[in-house]
This record gives C-alpha cells, sequence and structure tokens, in this order.
C-alpha cells in the first residue's frame, strides 16, 4: 500500500508540514507511538514500503517539492533487493524504519521469531546505509505486547499510524481508514 499514501503527502503540504519522529535512547514506551503531541498543525507522513520500487522516485519528487519530510519503513529483503532505492531514500533525507526482514504476520510468532525478524532486517539497512533503523513499522498494522517487548529489545521505538490511505479491490478511489487509539 506504499503509494497509496501519495495523496496524503499532498493534504500534509496543502495544510501542514511534515515531521520526522524522533526517539532517543532512553525513552522506553509500553505502547506504540501513533502521534506526538505538538503545538503546531504537523503530520508524520510514513511509507511501508515491501513489494517493488516503481513509484520511489516519483513519490521521493513529492515528497520533495512539498517541503515534507517522510519515514519510509522497508522490510530487509526489499533493501536487499532495492538497494539503489533505499540509498535514494536515505539521500532525499527521509527517515529509513524498520518492517521486519519478510512481512509476516508477526502477532502469530514467538517473541524470539519477532526479534530474529526486526534485527535481520536492520542488518540488512544497516550494510546499504551505514546505520541502523531506530524505529520499527509491523507488518499489516499488528501489535501486541509480546511485539512491544521485542521492539524495546532490538532497540526499536514500534511507531504506528493512526490514520491510513488505502486503495483496496472494492474502492479503486483513495480511501481514508481512521485507527482507533488505545485508551
Amino acid at each position: 500500500m506504499l503509494f497509496s499514501c501519495l495523496a496524503l503527502v499532498l493534504a500534509c503540504a496543502i495544510g501542514a508540514r511534515c515531521i520526522q519522529t524522533v526517539w532517543t535512547a532512553a525513552d522506553a514506551f509500553s505502547a506504540p507511538v501513533y502521534r506526538v503531541q505538538t503545538e503546531e498543525k504537523r503530520a508524520a507522513i510514513t511509507f511501508d514500503v515491501e513489494w517493488n520500487d516503481r513509484q520511489i522516485e516519483e513519490l521521493l519528487a513529492v515528497v520533495e517539492q512539498n517541503g515534507a519530510a517522510a519515514t519510509f519503513f522497508v522490510t530487509g529483503r526489499w533493501a536487499e533487493t532495492h538497494a539503489d532505492s533505499l540509498q535514494k531514500i536515505a539521500a532525499a533525507g527521509c527517515e529509513v524504519g524498520n518492517h521486519s526482514d519478510t512481512h509476516p504476520h508477526m502477532a502469530k510468532m514467538p517473541a524470539e521469531q519477532m526479534i530474529v525478524q526486526m534485527e535481520s532486517c536492520n542488518r540488512k539497512v544497516k550494510s546499504i546505509l551505514g546505520r541502523t533503523p531506530a524505529l520499527f513499522r509491523s507488518p499489516y498494522g499488528e501489535e501486541n505486547a509480546e511485539m512491544m517487548a521485542a521492539a524495546e529489545e532490538a532497540r526499536l521505538l514500534f511507531v504506528q499510524w493512526d490514520v491510513e490511505a488505502l486503495r483496496t479491490k472494492e474502492n479503486t478511489g483513495l480511501g481514508v481508514i481512521q485507527r482507533p487509539m488505545p485508551p
């Protein structure tokens, strides 16, 4: 669903300047981050990258043209097969996050396998960019306490979305889904 978020970048540029999420090693969280409180009108634009890189350059151009910032959550296997595109994302000043190694349903696996997925993706991204991602977004938007603990053990800040733009088979246009916020 990487490219269905293109309209969200444009909407962000019209009404708000985009920001990147920042995390320090001292921070510890008991739930994924859905949004960050700020006095300014800002939106964090993120893309989950797994399947291909056909529109990466176009996306980066739109982000740049609108003075926006974006975070691209990539899988390890995507990073390996699209190293040039990963380098373009980083060169454009966008943050690169961890989206697992192989995009599995992580909520169904033991914590040890979750950590393997996260660490494998980190190694692959670091081998290409020379730096390790600090952020994690789970495949399929799944989350549970074990995944939160695994992300913390892998020294990753678990970031989720709270509004998602989707393109579905039933809806050939762009739709928006609001994620329910935890209490």
